[in-house]
């Protein structure tokens, strides 16, 4: 926990790789405490784009009219209007499967989460990524 403290602290928002060092129920603690809006993501069984925007309509509570493609997912990133905070995080546990299975959708993901942090620093709302494999 303390490299996390750490990185929303100290550092500007952006995507960080961790090695697992909190249960999910700690970090839905230290998030609460912190004032960000989790996004928990386990990536355990996630292999290919549609498995992983499956798994993000319940992390990030996405609205039915999510399209399931690339688009709709940044476009709904930066949004949020049905899931409003001060500060989000994204914590993405398991993700090797997906960059591994996947190389080319996970390089637009990365391009996509980039995107979205510098579209929310505009806004001065903090988006941290955290991958932790």
């Amino acid at each position: 926990m303390n490299q996390l403290l750490e990185i929303i602290t100290e550092k500007a928002p952006n995507i960080y790789q961790l090695k697992p060092e909190i249960s999910q129920k700690n970090l839905i603690n230290f998030c609460q405490t912190n004032k960000f809006q989790l996004c928990y993501l386990d990536g355990i069984n996630i292999n290919n784009k549609q498995e992983f925007f499956q798994g993000c309509i319940s992390a990030f509570k996405l609205p039915e009219y999510f399209g399931n493609n690339w688009d709709a997912w940044e476009d709904c990133l930066t949004d949020l209007s049905w899931f409003q905070a001060y500060s989000y995080l994204f914590y993405y546990h398991n993700y090797q499967n997906f960059a591994t299975n996947s190389p080319e959708d996970w390089q637009i993901l990365v391009a996509i989460l980039q995107d979205t942090i510098a579209h929310w620093q505009r806004q001065n709302i903090p988006f941290f990524v955290i991958l932790s494999a």
